[in-house]
């Protein structure tokens, strides 16, 4: 019943100060108080059409925004029982309306001078998913905002200047994965082998550039405040996944991929690499990472230089660590979900902690 409560009628009906706005996605209600952290200043936007909003008041917490039902759980301080019988007594008052499903999608424009080997959308050329992606929890949707293909014979055609002559790689049998620069523009992709028999389970295409200069999914974090780091493609797509899931952070927090742990570059924004994008992004708006890459004992002397670098940008950085043998390809989006809320603050202390207990410091 929830779903199909006209949010700006119950503001009318429970007498609450605000004004129409129109913002990025349209029509947004400023609100002038706010519940959860009490600022009085119309720093509360909230989209009707989304159900979603946020507070900008310096004193509410980042990780607290709003969907309708928290802000009606917030504004009433009831709980339980008592919250559902409220909600189903203003839905009585103000008429229950169905609301109308949508469904996530890029709003940014790709586009592909560079060719890909013949490959099919997977979400709009195929009636069901390959099993590798089933495997995966993987639909349809999510391909389609990660523009995944498939190949079932697609040849990459280069030129090798060496010995002066036309080769192929043979990209058969694989998920065609592209990437993007921030602009939206094809810089490169990578194929997923699925039948466990290729010799290299990611093959690259030769003479294009690698993988390591680029943020997967960055061109979908342009104007996000926060995102969420993980190492390649399909850590990436479950994040998303997890995401979904959580409609406080959904509209808010975007995940991207590093290709691995170590970033590329140096303290230049024009640069063609993975500092210079998130140079770029913090142009945009970036101000918060949080680092969600494997959490093996090895790899906290990289997560801990990379974190620096980061803070070194201007960045806010937290560290995020799923369970053992966990990677957030595969962990069902509640794990994902409590780790990014667990995600502690990086600082020399912090760093000084994951060196003598392990990811422990970040767990516990």
């Amino acid at each position: 019943m929830l779903d199909g409560l006209d949010f700006e009628a119950w503001l009318d009906l429970e007498g609450v100060d605000y004004r129409v706005t129109t913002g990025k996605s349209g029509r947004e209600l400023n609100i002038r108080h706010c519940p959860m952290c009490g600022g009085d200043s119309w720093k509360v936007y909230f989209n009707p059409m989304r159900g979603q909003g946020v507070c900008f008041h310096g004193s509410h917490p980042q990780d607290k925004q709003y969907n309708v039902f928290r802000f009606l759980q917030a504004f009433t301080d009831k709980r339980g029982r008592e919250l559902a019988d409220y909600i189903e007594q203003v839905s009585l008052e103000l008429g229950y309306m169905p609301k109308v499903k949508t469904e996530i999608k890029s709003d940014v424009n790709l586009l592909q001078e560079i060719r890909l080997p013949a490959s099919l959308h997977i979400s709009r050329e195929m009636e069901t998913l390959p099993e590798y992606l089933l495997n995966r929890g993987l639909s349809k949707t999510l391909c389609e905002y990660f523009d995944l293909r498939w190949s079932e014979s697609g040849v990459h055609v280069f030129w090798d200047s060496e010995a002066q002559e036309g080769k192929t790689q043979d990209f058969s049998k694989r998920v065609m994965i592209p990437v993007y620069d921030l602009e939206g523009k094809l810089a490169t992709f990578q194929g997923r082998d699925v039948t466990g028999e290729a010799r290299r389970k990611y093959l690259f295409p030769q003479t294009l550039s690698a993988s390591g200069r680029y943020l997967y999914n960055g061109h979908n974090a342009v104007g996000k405040e926060t995102v969420i780091v993980g190492e390649g493609a399909f850590d990436v797509i479950g994040v998303k996944r997890a995401l979904l899931s959580e409609p406080t952070l959904f509209p808010f927090v975007e995940p991207i991929g590093t290709f691995g742990m170590h970033l590329s570059g140096g303290l230049e924004e024009s640069a063609q690499d993975q500092i210079g994008a998130f140079l770029k992004l913090k142009a945009k708006g970036l101000k918060n990472i949080v680092l969600m890459w494997d959490t093996e004992q090895k790899t906290i002397p990289v997560v801990i230089a990379s974190a620096k670098k980061l803070i070194g940008c201007g960045f806010n950085v937290r560290i995020a660590a799923l369970g053992e043998d966990e990677d957030p390809g595969e962990a069902p989006p509640e794990k994902i979900i409590a780790a990014y809320y667990r995600a502690k603050k990086f600082d020399n202390q912090l760093a000084m902690m994951l060196k003598l207990k392990g990811w422990s410091a970040i767990r516990n």
